[in-house]
C-alpha cells in the first residue's frame, strides 16, 4: 500500500513544517516556503516569478507579511507524525535547506540583461577545439589564444555578428573566465548551459562588460574589424570564449618583404593604408585600442587587413602580466619578442605602470599605429630604439632625469631611421610622422591625416580622383 506523501516546496522540494520550510502563499494562489521566495531571482524590482505558474508577482516586504497556508501545514505535519513503520522515512526526507543560495537557481541577472546578451551565446556543440596536453592549467590560459574550427554552419538565427560561418572554419578563442560558483557540487540544480556563460559575463566589471560590448557591435557594422561570432562554453576548461575567426597571416610577414622589395615605399603605403582605415572604423565606432603589435592586424584571404579581436586583446593582457610580474621591467623587455609586444605611447605606458592623472584618448592609437608602421618599414633598428624608449619610460622616475628633453631626442633618431628609408621626393613624409609621435597627446595628427598622407605616397594629388570631386564640389555650389 502506498502512503502519501506529504507537501514539499516546489523549489527545495523539502517538506513544509512550521519552522525551517513555513509555506507563504502567493497572489497568484500558489505556495512555496518563505526561505525560497527570498532567494528567487528577481525579473523587475521588488517581483518575483511564480515557481509554479511563472506569473509576475508583486513581492511584499517582509516576507513574513505573505500568509501562511495553515491547510499544507496541517496536512503535512499530519503525514509527517505519522508511525514510522507506517511509513518509513528516507534519510534527507526531512533535510534542513542549505542557507546558501548556491542551492537554487544562479540566474539573478535582470532579464533585459538575459535578452540583451543572451542573443550573442554560440549553440552548445558548435566549436570544437584542438587538443591540449594532460597536464595542461586551464587557469594560466587568460594570456593565450585556444585554437579550434566551428563544426556546423552557424545560421543567422544562432550567431548575432554579420555572414554566416561555414563548417570547419579554423576559429581562435579568447578566455573572458571561469564558470565556478562556491559550493557548486552541492547545487540541487545543474546549471544549464546558457546559465553557465550568462554568469561568466554577468560576474564581469561593468567597465569590461562595456567594453565587450562596444567590441561586439563594432564588428558587425565596419569593414577592417575582425568579426566576432560570440561566446562558447567549453566543458573541459569550464571556461568561457570569446570566438572569433583564426587569420593566417598578419602584418609583421611584411617586414622582411618590404625590406628586400626595390620601390618598397608604395608597397609599405599600400599595407599602411589598410591599417589606418581599420583603427578609423574602430575610432567611428568609439572603440579605442590604447596600443597596437604587429599580430594585432590579420590579413584575410584577399590580402585585406583586420583589426584582430581577439589578437589584440591578449597581447594587451601579455604587456600587462610582464608589467606586474617582472620585478625589474628592463629585463623583462629583453626577453620579449617585440612582434609580439606592443608599441605603447607614453601616457599608455603611464597608464599601465597606474600612473595618476594620465588621460586617454584616441590619440594613443594615433602614436601606437605610426611606430608600426615605421617598425614594418626599418625593421630591427627601429626595434631596438623602441626597446630603449620603454626602458626609458619605466625608470625614468627613479633617475629623475628630463622626459621631455630625452623623448625629442629619441623621436629625432627615430625619424633619421625613417628619412634613410625615404627617396628625395618622400622626405616631407616624415613631418605626418613626427606629428604623430609628438609627446603631447594634443599635438598628434588625427588618424585620418596620417592616411591622406600615405595616400599620396601612392596617388599623387594632381591625379586623385577624390580630390577631383572635392574640388568640382566646390565650384558647383
Amino acid at each position: 500500500m502506498e502512503f502519501p506523501e506529504p507537501p514539499e516546496c516546489p523549489v527545495c522540494l523539502q517538506p513544509y513544517e512550521s519552522t525551517l520550510t513555513i509555506p507563504r502563499v502567493l497572489a497568484c494562489g500558489h505556495s512555496a516556503c518563505e526561505a525560497c521566495i527570498g532567494r528567487l531571482p528577481n525579473a523587475f524590482p521588488n517581483t518575483i516569478r511564480c515557481p509554479a505558474c511563472t506569473q509576475l508577482l508583486k513581492l511584499p516586504k517582509p516576507l513574513s507579511s505573505l500568509p501562511k497556508n495553515i491547510d499544507l501545514l496541517r496536512f503535512s505535519s499530519l503525514l509527517l507524525n505519522e508511525d514510522p513503520p507506517l511509513q518509513p522515512k528516507t534519510a534527507n526526507s526531512l533535510q534542513e535547506p542549505k542557507s546558501d543560495s548556491s542551492i537554487f537557481s544562479t540566474a539573478v541577472w535582470p532579464r533585459e540583461f538575459y535578452l540583451y546578451w543572451s542573443s550573442w551565446i554560440l549553440p552548445e556543440n558548435s566549436v570544437s577545439t584542438e587538443p591540449r596536453n594532460s597536464g595542461y592549467n586551464f587557469t594560466d590560459d587568460f594570456c593565450y589564444l585556444l585554437h579550434g574550427c566551428l563544426t556546423k554552419c552557424l545560421r543567422n538565427h544562432d550567431v548575432m555578428s554579420s555572414g554566416n560561418p561555414a563548417e570547419k572554419e579554423e576559429v581562435c578563442l579568447l578566455k573572458l573566465g571561469i564558470s565556478i560558483h562556491k559550493d557548486e557540487n552541492y547545487c540541487k540544480f545543474k546549471c544549464s548551459y546558457e546559465v553557465k556563460v550568462l554568469r561568466v559575463l554577468y560576474e564581469m566589471a561593468y567597465r569590461e562588460r562595456n567594453e565587450l560590448d562596444l567590441i561586439l557591435h563594432a564588428n558587425s557594422r565596419h569593414h577592417g574589424v575582425c568579426k566576432v561570432y560570440g561566446f562558447w562554453y567549453c566543458e573541459d576548461a569550464n571556461s568561457v570564449y570569446l570566438v572569433c575567426p583564426k587569420f593566417e597571416t598578419n602584418v609583421s610577414m611584411f617586414t622582411d618583404l618590404i625590406s628586400d622589395e626595390k620601390g618598397c615605399i608604395k608597397s609599405w603605403a599600400m599595407v599602411g593604408l589598410d591599417i589606418c582605415e581599420a583603427v578609423i572604423n574602430l575610432h567611428l565606432q568609439g572603440v579605442s585600442i590604447g596600443c597596437f603589435g604587429a599580430s594585432c592586424f590579420g590579413m584575410d584571404e584577399f590580402g585585406h587587413t583586420h583589426v584582430d579581436i581577439c589578437e589584440t586583446l591578449v597581447a594587451i593582457r601579455r604587456f600587462r602580466k610582464m608589467i606586474t610580474c617582472y620585478e625589474n621591467l628592463a629585463v623583462g623587455l629583453e626577453n620579449e619578442n617585440l612582434t609580439e609586444c606592443l608599441f605603447v605611447s607614453p601616457e599608455a605606458m603611464f597608464g599601465f605602470l597606474k600612473t595618476e592623472g594620465v588621460q586617454i584618448d584616441y590619440t594613443v592609437d594615433v602614436w601606437s599605429l605610426a611606430s608600426l608602421l615605421l617598425w614594418i618599414l626599418i625593421g630591427e633598428p627601429f626595434a631596438q630604439e623602441m626597446k630603449v624608449y620603454l626602458r626609458y619610460i619605466i625608470e625614468f622616475d627613479e633617475m629623475r632625469c628630463d622626459l621631455f628633453g630625452w623623448y625629442t631626442e629619441w623621436m629625432e633618431r627615430t625619424v633619421n631611421l625613417f628619412e634613410r628609408q625615404l627617396k628625395p621626393e618622400f622626405i616631407p613624409l616624415s613631418d605626418i610622422f613626427c606629428k604623430c609621435l609628438d609627446f603631447n597627446p594634443e599635438n598628434r595628427s588625427p588618424v585620418i591625416e596620417l592616411w591622406k598622407s600615405l595616400r599620396e605616397v601612392i596617388v599623387k594629388p594632381d591625379v586623385d580622383v577624390l580630390t577631383n570631386l572635392k574640388q568640382g564640389q566646390q565650384t558647383i555650389y
